[in-house]
């Protein structure tokens, strides 16, 4: 009996500046990788029943899904904290345009 692994083990992440997390990202995207050629090895490991290595895919897939899950939600905190910053940006310069509109004027009641 033989298991065989798929899966999409590359991950590209680009982004001129360094948003918070990058690190955090690169950490999880790295313990990926680690565990996905772990599990790549498991079929070929001796001293292991078939029946343990199939436990051990197991874990060490849910462990993946388990990584997998928090760098979405990192990625997602990223994008809604760029969302929130370019919201906020327009927001102050209307005012700024507001501010010079009325700077000078004087007005004269009769």
């Amino acid at each position: 009996m033989s298991v065989t692994i798929q899966g999409n083990t590359s991950t590209v992440i680009s982004n001129n500046s360094a948003p918070e997390g990058t690190s955090e990202i690169a950490k999880i995207t790295r313990q990926i990788q680690v565990l996905t050629e772990k599990l790549g090895k498991i079929s070929s490991e001796e001293g292991m029943t078939t029946q343990q290595k199939k436990e051990m895919a197991a874990l060490v897939q849910k462990q993946i899904e388990s990584l997998w899950a928090q760098l979405e939600q990192l990625l997602r905190q990223q994008a809604e904290k760029k969302n929130e910053d370019a919201t906020v940006q327009p927001d102050k310069k209307e005012e700024k345009k507001d501010d010079t509109n009325t700077a000078g004027t004087i007005d004269i009641y009769v």
